[in-house]
């Protein structure tokens, strides 16, 4: 699931709620599970970072999403102020 949010005075944030549900997908736990049990279980956390590691360039601050600056308008001096 991801939610995006944001409202007045908040230009350039996004904040997202990623939930990764092993079972969801066949291989992971029903349930949560301790992380000593990573070995034996898929585990849904490795796959949600992995998943983040590729919304970004090498760099780690460039968008690697095509087209994420498509819609972007410049700020203007007036609203930096």
């Amino acid at each position: 699931m991801v939610g995006v949010a944001g409202g007045a005075g908040r230009e350039g944030r996004v904040e997202l709620e990623l939930i990764s549900i092993g079972e969801k997908w066949g291989r992971g736990p029903s349930h949560d599970v301790h992380s000593s049990l990573e070995a034996q279980v898929d585990s849904p956390t490795w796959h949600l970072v992995q998943a983040l590691n590729i919304l970004v360039e090498k760099d780690g601050h460039t968008p690697a999403v095509e087209g994420f600056f498509d819609k972007a308008e410049a700020v203007d001096r007036a609203r930096t102020k």
